[in-house]
């Protein structure tokens, strides 16, 4: 299947435009609403590229995700984020009856060895490991802090891996850092997400940010989430394991241990709780800052080296 991208050649005559041809392989990760992302090769046979597409609305115009990344990622440049090609605000694929379905594009590098969540998956990462790659994840947050952006849709997916560690993805959600911001429709991935996203109204996007990190930084150690959260209609839902983080954090520890007593691994150590705890705060005004993770204990640990790394990400192509 192939995708017509249109490219404006011309900034004096916007009719003016040539096609760039991309064949599609396969379906890479299902997004938000209706967007994809898929692997395809260009027609002058270069290397692998990923392709994200955004539906046109009914009126043939972008979606409003597609705008936001673009506008989010166009000056960004960091070694965790994945490299942007090239943004077609028009691009075809042929549908039924000879017509065509319309899309914007955006063309990214390719990644072969997936996501986080298919790392974790497979099994649960050592605390070594985890804040290997954590520390990652702290330094393009950070870097994206600094550019005056909150990503806002923080979650293993959103992670891709190869052999030097993680790449970060997914800027539709983005939203400025700005005095006096404030979204209050519920946003974000069911699970990952602050509380105060579920209720709308909030105001402070980079503790906002952190919240989402301690959730993907807990799966990563334990192989499993936190609590669940789930949602009906507009209503979030918790499960009586976030009651216990709010209101018993002992017997919150507890029944995780015991599932990691149960496959025979490592307690967890106290340096990693009390991180989890700082960065899963309820209030968002009382939630660590980047700058309180950085020192704490369990950040300040013991890395894998970048052969360490290497070996254990090629290993687990």
């Amino acid at each position: 299947m192939e995708l017509y991208a249109l490219r404006d050649i011309s900034t004096s005559d916007p009719d003016l435009q040539e096609v760039d041809i991309y064949y599609l392989e396969g379906i890479l990760q299902k997004g938000k609403g209706c967007t994809r992302l898929l692997r395809a090769s260009s027609s002058d046979g270069e290397d692998s590229v990923a392709i994200k597409l955004f539906p046109k609305t009914g009126a043939g115009h972008c979606s409003p995700g597609f705008l936001t990344e673009e506008r989010s990622v166009l000056k960004l440049s960091h070694p965790n984020l994945v490299k942007y090609h090239s943004f077609y605000k028009d691009a075809l694929i042929k549908g039924k009856n000879d017509g065509f379905n319309q899309y914007s594009a955006i063309i990214m590098e390719y990644i072969s060895s997936g996501d986080l969540f298919k790392l974790v998956s497979k099994d649960c990462l050592s605390e070594k490991l985890a804040k290997t790659l954590f520390r990652q994840m702290i330094s393009v947050i950070e870097y994206l802090h600094t550019q005056k952006l909150a990503h806002l849709d923080l979650k293993l997916e959103n992670f891709l891996i190869n052999e030097t560690g993680i790449k970060l993805i997914d800027f539709d959600g983005c939203q400025k850092l700005q005095a006096g911001m404030n979204v209050t429709e519920p946003t974000g991935t069911c699970g990952y997400r602050p509380p105060e996203f579920s209720k709308g109204g909030y105001q402070d996007f980079k503790a906002a940010d952190v919240y989402s990190l301690g959730i993907v930084l807990f799966t990563m150690v334990t192989g499993t989430p936190p609590y669940t959260e789930t949602q009906d209609c507009k209503d979030s839902k918790f499960d009586h394991y976030y009651e216990a983080l709010r209101k018993d954090i002992s017997k919150f520890w507890k029944v995780h241990e015991h599932y990691r007593e149960m496959d025979n691994r490592e307690p967890l150590s106290q340096d990693f709780k009390t991180l989890i705890q700082g960065m899963l705060t309820e209030n968002p005004q009382e939630r660590w800052s980047m700058d309180k993770i950085k020192r704490s204990k369990w950040y300040e640990g013991e890395v894998c080296t970048t052969e360490e790394l290497k070996r254990f990400l090629s290993c687990d192509e």
